[in-house]
């Protein structure tokens, strides 16, 4: 329906002819999700429709229950998250916990350490999954795996820290 001044009325009074000429389309909304508040309340809520903080992961009970779920989510074949979890918490929750770091560690890391430490020791994946040997021969693999990534994680740290320093 037109208005006095000759424009169409859209509001809740309008017609069912109107409001079929109406364009209907999806929306997309898209969603940021982080650990650190910092993030959440300058960068990405100006980006994202919504911003979702995810807390730290603080104790091995929780890290073990991502990694565990992550594993079947990603399909991965773990031969156990608990000596995972503890090597993940000893790491990067408790050495960060001294003045370096929040106490904590943030499910993007340890998904990605999950993945990465799968990638390390492949080889024994796929002989598992093939039935050529056993679950009992990943785990030290993985273990070792692990290790290295967080070795090298915290020697980069450590130059990143020396670089920042300097500048």
């Amino acid at each position: 329906t037109e208005t006095a001044g000759g424009k169409s009325d859209s509001g809740p009074n309008a017609s069912s002819s109107d409001s079929s000429k109406q364009r209907k389309g999806k929306t997309l909304r898209v969603l940021a999700a982080t650990s650190r508040t910092n993030a959440a309340c300058a960068t990405l809520f100006e980006l994202f429709d919504e911003t979702l903080v995810v807390p730290l992961l603080t104790d091995v009970v929780s890290i073990q229950t991502l990694l565990s779920d992550g594993a079947n989510t990603l399909g991965l074949v773990v031969a156990n998250v608990e000596p995972l979890a503890n090597m993940i918490f000893d790491a990067l929750v408790v050495k960060k916990d001294g003045g370096n770091g929040d106490g904590g560690v943030g499910c993007k890391t340890v998904l990605r350490l999950l993945e990465r430490t799968v990638a390390m020791a492949g080889n024994a994946n796929t002989k598992i999954i093939n039935n050529e040997s056993k679950s009992d021969d990943l785990e030290p693999l993985q273990v070792k795996a692990l290790k290295n990534i967080l070795e090298d994680m915290m020697g980069d740290e450590q130059a990143s820290n020396l670089v920042c320093d300097i500048f």
